[in-house]
């Protein structure tokens, strides 16, 4: 969920939470370098358009990717009790040059914006695993 006055980062973030299967495939810092632009995200410079474009392309070209996201999504569920740390919240963040407008305690004193940071970082985790949700998870537990 973009968070009116938090910024350009919250809604890359909101964006790119959204498209799991781009995350899972491209990692943060791929994501966001895709959705960056010199005048920050949203609707009015097609942000939108762009990930979605580059997710029908990645669909075609591996459709077992949402099977992946499935069980992402499921993994996660059952990982995100833990709060992921100070240092990970900040991986995230500085895996974005434009998320210089918020910071760790804005993240985790917003509940939905913690919460898609996590899954972030998540997706993250398994795309560094090649895909193996299990060590994502433990990854995840560990951190």
């Amino acid at each position: 969920m973009y968070i009116p006055g938090l910024g350009n980062c919250s809604a890359l973030i909101h964006i790119a939470v959204q498209h799991p299967k781009v995350v899972a495939t491209l990692g943060i810092m791929g994501i966001l370098g895709l959705l960056i632009s010199p005048v920050g995200p949203g609707e009015h410079i097609g942000s939108r358009g762009i990930i979605e474009k580059q997710e029908s392309a990645i669909v075609a070209q591996y459709p077992e990717l949402a099977k992946i996201q499935y069980k992402a999504e499921t993994a996660f569920r059952e990982v995100k009790h833990k709060q992921l740390s100070d240092s990970n919240i900040r991986y995230v963040l500085n895996s974005c040059a434009a998320c210089t407008d918020i910071g760790v305690d804005s993240i985790k004193n917003n509940n939905e914006l913690s919460e898609e940071v996590s899954f972030l970082f998540f997706l993250d985790l398994v795309k560094r695993n090649n895909y193996n949700i299990a060590a994502a998870k433990a990854a995840y537990l560990s951190q």
